[in-house]
């Protein structure tokens, strides 16, 4: 849109994509600590030890598929009955609270609110398979970072901007279907060796394309470049290297 509408020079433009605190978002550890963690959280929440949990961690509104994630969380419980949605986030639950008493899903639905950033990776741990269903084409999806340095699959309608962040990692529904969502939910819980191999494609990817190292070495780029052309250098090095990273984290996709 600045390039197009606005006419933006191009030189100037550059495109720094969600990163990801890759240290404190990993994958859970099996450590008695952790264990111990994840077992007083799930009591916190309410949520049976023996229950297998879909984590979603986002704002909570239509054009976020939130409606659509408890519709096909029916679907789910026809198959799986020992499945729990775990679904954080707000503003206001309440609304989401009735549709999964009116959809008859309550008991294997918890939504706790807002979660602080600090605590999110702890509460991600508890997730067998993390769900994106956002509707918007053209919005960002920081959660799916945060979901791929957890090692999570992660199973998200088929969006270009999905595509362009999980490219081969990741599990993609039919955009809008409830029957598809709830279908590629089903494959991530029963199919544990292909979550099990995305989970880990999807933690690589989260390292070497999304890290906030990564994103940090791009800004300072961009930064020393801006630094010199106000000293009237121009140093080639800089820009190149913001280039590249840019290039390197964001490529074409098209979605067929």
């Amino acid at each position: 849109m600045l390039r197009e509408e606005f006419g933006f020079p191009e030189e100037r433009l550059f495109t720094v994509a969600d990163s990801v605190n890759t240290d404190r978002f990993r994958p859970f550890d099996g450590s008695p600590a952790w264990e111990a963690e994840r077992r007083r959280l799930r009591d916190e929440l309410g949520i049976p030890q023996d229950r297998r949990i879909i984590v979603y961690l986002g704002l909570l509104a239509p054009y976020q598929g939130t409606n659509l994630l408890l519709e096909a969380a029916q679907l789910v419980l026809k198959r799986c009955s020992d499945v729990h949605f775990l679904i954080m986030g707000y503003p206001d639950v309440r609304p989401y609270q009735q549709l999964a008493e009116s959809l008859g899903v309550a008991g294997h639905v918890t939504l706790p609110g807002r979660i602080y950033y600090k605590d999110a990776h702890s509460y991600l741990a508890l997730g067998d398979v993390a769900v994106a269903p956002k509707m918007s084409l053209t919005e960002g999806a920081g959660k799916i970072t945060n979901y791929m340095a957890m090692g999570l699959p992660v199973v998200a309608f088929n969006t270009p901007v999905s595509r362009e962040i999980l490219g081969d990692a990741g599990i993609y529904a039919e955009l809008g279907s409830t029957e598809s969502l709830a279908e590629k939910l089903l494959l991530a819980l029963e199919n544990r060796e292909l979550a099990q191999n995305l989970g880990r494609r999807a933690r690589e990817k989260a390292v070497t394309e999304h890290s906030w190292e990564l994103a940090a070495s791009q800004i300072q780029a961009i930064y020393d470049h801006v630094l010199a052309a106000r000293k009237g250098e121009l140093p080639g090095i800089a820009l190149e290297q913001a280039r590249k990273i840019e290039h390197f984290r964001r490529p074409q996709v098209r979605v067929k």
